[in-house]
C-alpha cells in the first residue's frame, strides 16, 4: 500500500497525470470497459481514477526500469562464462521453410480453413463445405509444389522464403525462414515430429524433397547445417543473456529506487490502523486498502478498510 502511494506521488510530480488521463479517453471507448462499467459496483469516476492512478503508475515505474543500465559486454561474458559448463547441446539441425498457410485446426487467434469459411460464407454446409475447404487446400499444396520444384532447380531458398512464405513475422523480418536449431533430443510434438521424419538424412545444404504437411499447412524444407552434440556458443545465447541481465537491472533499480524514497518518505500510520494492528485483527482480516493523501505534498496513509478482497498487509513501526 505504502509503496503504491509513493510511486503515485512521484507519478504525479513527474507529470504523469494528463498522458495517463489521455490514455484513459482511449479505454474508455473499448467493449470492454464499458462491459466492466455496466457490472461494476464502483461508480465510473471511481473507475476512472483508478484506470488513471494504474496507467500512471505503469508510466513511473517504466521510467524506473528505462534508467536501469543496460547488459554490457563484459558482464554477458562473465554470465556465460560462469554458466560455460552447463550450456549443452545434443545432435541437432538447423532448418529454414516455407510456408504456405492452410491451418487444419483452431488454436487460439489461428483459424483453420473451415472455420474461416464459415465465417466467410455461413450459407455452405455439410458436403458444400467439405468441397471448398478441399480445393482451397489443394490450391495452397500446389503452390507449396511450385516453391518446392524452384527450390529444387537451385532457386535462392532465402529469396523463395523472404517472398513467399506465409508466415508473416518471418516474411517481415526477412530471415530466409529460418527456424533454428532443433535437437533431435528433444524433438516432440506431431508437428515436430512430422517435419524432423522428413528431414531424415538430409544432408546440410539440401531441400527436402517433398512438401511437408503439419497442422499450419505446408511446408518446403531446407536443411542449412548438421551439427554433432557440443558446446553452445557464446552467439547463441547472448540474445537471451543480455535480456535476463537487463530483467536483473531493472529489478534492482525499482528496488533501489523504492528503498531510498522510503526512506526519505513521511510516513504515517491512523490510530485506528496502528489498533487494529497491535490487536492482530488487520492480518486476521486480511483486508487493507489505500487512501490516497488530499494532496500530493502530503504524506500517504494506509487504512484498514473491512469486506475488501486483499492480500496481508504488514504495518511498517510507526514514525513519529
Amino acid at each position: 500500500l505504502i509503496n503504491r502511494e509513493i510511486v503515485l506521488k512521484e507519478a504525479h510530480k513527474a507529470g504523469f497525470y494528463q498522458k495517463a488521463a489521455n490514455s484513459f479517453v482511449q479505454i474508455k471507448e473499448t467493449k470492454k470497459f464499458k462491459q466492466y462499467v455496466n457490472n461494476a459496483s464502483e461508480t465510473p469516476e471511481q473507475i476512472r481514477e483508478e484506470i488513471i492512478s494504474s496507467q500512471m503508475i505503469k508510466m513511473m515505474l517504466d521510467s524506473i526500469a528505462k534508467a536501469a543500465p543496460a547488459a554490457s559486454e563484459k558482464v554477458v561474458k562473465e554470465e556465460f562464462e560462469a554458466n560455460k559448463s552447463r550450456l549443452k547441446h545434443g545432435e541437432r539441425v538447423r532448418l529454414s521453410h516455407i510456408v504456405v498457410a492452410a491451418p487444419a485446426v483452431d488454436a487460439g487467434p489461428l483459424k483453420s480453413v473451415r472455420t474461416q469459411l464459415q465465417e466467410q460464407k455461413p450459407e455452405l454446409k455439410g458436403t458444400d463445405l467439405d468441397n471448398e475447404v478441399k480445393i482451397i487446400k489443394q490450391a495452397q499444396y500446389n503452390k507449396a509444389k511450385d516453391y518446392l520444384a524452384q527450390a529444387l532447380k537451385g532457386a535462392d531458398f532465402k529469396t523463395l522464403a523472404d517472398n513467399y512464405t506465409e508466415d508473416e513475422p518471418a516474411r517481415l523480418a526477412k530471415t530466409g525462414g529460418d527456424l533454428g536449431y532443433m535437437d533431435l533430443g528433444t524433438v516432440n510434438g506431431p508437428d515436430q515430429l512430422k517435419i524432423m521424419a522428413a528431414v531424415g538424412k538430409v544432408k546440410a545444404g539440401q531441400v527436402v524433397p517433398e512438401v511437408v504437411e503439419t497442422n499450419f499447412g505446408y511446408h518446403v524444407i531446407k536443411v542449412t547445417e548438421r551439427q554433432t552434440a557440443g558446446d553452445i556458443p557464446l552467439a547463441e545465447v547472448k540474445k537471451p543473456l543480455e535480456e535476463m541481465i537487463s530483467a536483473k537491472n531493472k529489478e534492482k533499480a525499482e528496488i533501489d529506487w523504492m528503498t531510498q524514497h522510503r526512506k526519505n518518505a513521511d510516513i504515517q500510520l491512523t490510530d485506528e490502523f496502528k489498533k487494529a494492528a497491535a490487536s492482530g485483527a488487520y492480518a486476521q482480516t486480511e483486508t487493507a486498502s489505500a487512501t490516497p493523501s488530499a494532496s500530493n505534498s502530503k504524506p500517504a496513509t494506509a487504512t484498514p478498510v473491512t469486506n475488501t478482497a486483499a492480500s496481508t498487509v504488514k504495518a511498517p513501526k510507526a514514525q513519529n
